[in-house]
């Protein structure tokens, strides 16, 4: 699914991703839940636990977050031409995935990398970042570190 994310979110005016580009990438797939996520926390009653499928959501999202934050997250190497064309012509067979090499790259949260702001729409800003990670720390007991 993360790969398949990724294909069909490829700015098709960048070859290859610097890794500037690429981690303005990886923070929109960190925020392609944040809708999702404010609206589990806005309808749940308080004192009424979540359901199986909101705590995944909840804790799917936190520990990418994390994962990203450490420089843990493994992401198609957007920055070799190669593996950007694989992945732009990939049908999403799962058989053909080992052909798409991975990469880690450490994503800071805490601010945006983007400064020409039209890329803003892409990326996150610190204050949605903050709001969300402080309701999923809330909700799970994971705290982002």
């Amino acid at each position: 699914q993360k790969f398949l994310w990724f294909r069909d979110n490829l700015d098709e005016s960048i070859c290859p991703y610097t890794r500037e580009d690429l981690a303005i990438l990886i923070k929109a797939y960190l925020a392609r839940n944040d809708d999702e996520i404010k609206e589990i926390l806005e309808q749940r009653r308080p004192g009424r636990p979540l359901t199986p499928k909101q705590q995944l959501i909840l804790t799917a999202a936190e520990t990418e977050r994390k994962e990203a934050m450490r420089g843990a997250l493994d992401v198609p190497n957007l920055m070799d031409v190669k593996t950007l064309k694989l992945l732009h012509n990939w049908d999403g067979d799962m058989n053909s995935m080992h052909m798409i090499t991975e990469t880690r790259i450490k994503v800071d949260l805490g601010q945006d990398s983007d400064n020409d702001g039209d890329s803003g729409s892409k990326a996150r800003s610190a204050s949605n970042i903050s709001e969300i990670d402080k309701a999923i720390e809330t909700e799970t007991g994971m705290l982002v570190a």
